[in-house]
């Protein structure tokens, strides 16, 4: 039959992993998008920006209002038996660090109603340089996870055409097929025989566990 021939069942091959190759380098540009693409990304990203910015919002509030002194009352006063000190600058202040998270909550929703709001943890502000700082940090991470990323790619890239074309035959490894390690083990004893006994993937407890294959052999593969 036309077509049926090495060189067309070897074209096709070719073309199968170029694809897949295509599929993975633009899965990871589609991972790699700028935000803004996409209407349900956007979205979601929008909603959870919104949540860390009310979030913070309200942290910088109260730290305001620690500072200016709307928090400070009369010596001597109480929420939930727990006296509140005149310098408390957060409910930790007021319940001890040992508290239960109901009995703090408890205890900053009673301070708001009574005009003298605090957070639940003291947090003090950052300063500019660690504001800096904390901002390498997150775009060194993120090139860190883009540069992962590639290599991924990269590697199932050298592995599909290294199969297929032999470009680099140092980082060739053939697959075993065979279902044992019998291949393995003869070429290590010739190979490094002194190191022989230290391998365990050719000791003998290991090589009688080794159980028949239950998946079939590739076609044209001996």
């Amino acid at each position: 039959l036309a077509g049926t021939g090495p060189r067309h069942v070897h074209a096709a091959s070719t073309m199968k992993f170029t694809a897949i190759i295509l599929a993975l380098v633009a899965s990871t540009a589609v991972a790699w998008q700028p935000m803004g693409v996409g209407a349900p990304r956007r979205a979601a990203r929008t909603a959870v920006s919104m949540k860390q910015r009310t979030r913070l919002e309200a942290e910088r509030e109260l730290r305001a209002a620690v500072k200016a002194g709307k928090s400070k009352g009369k010596a001597g006063e109480k929420v939930g038996g727990f006296v509140i000190p005149v310098d408390a600058v957060c409910v930790d202040d007021v319940v001890g660090t040992q508290a239960s998270a109901a009995t703090k909550l408890r205890c900053a929703a009673a301070l708001r109603e009574m005009g003298r709001p605090l957070p639940l943890v003291y947090r003090p502000e950052l300063s500019d340089e660690e504001k800096a700082q904390k901002q390498k940090i997150r775009e060194y991470s993120t090139y860190g996870s883009l540069a992962a990323g590639l290599f991924l790619v990269a590697n199932i890239a050298e592995t599909a055409l290294n199969a297929q074309f032999n470009l680099w035959p140092d980082l060739k490894q053939e697959w075993n097929y065979s279902g044992n390690n019998d291949a393995i083990c003869a070429k290590l004893k010739i190979d490094k025989p002194s190191e022989y006994d230290s391998y365990a993937l050719c000791s003998e407890t290991n090589l009688k566990a080794i159980k028949p294959r239950s998946i079939p052999k590739p076609k044209g593969v001996e």
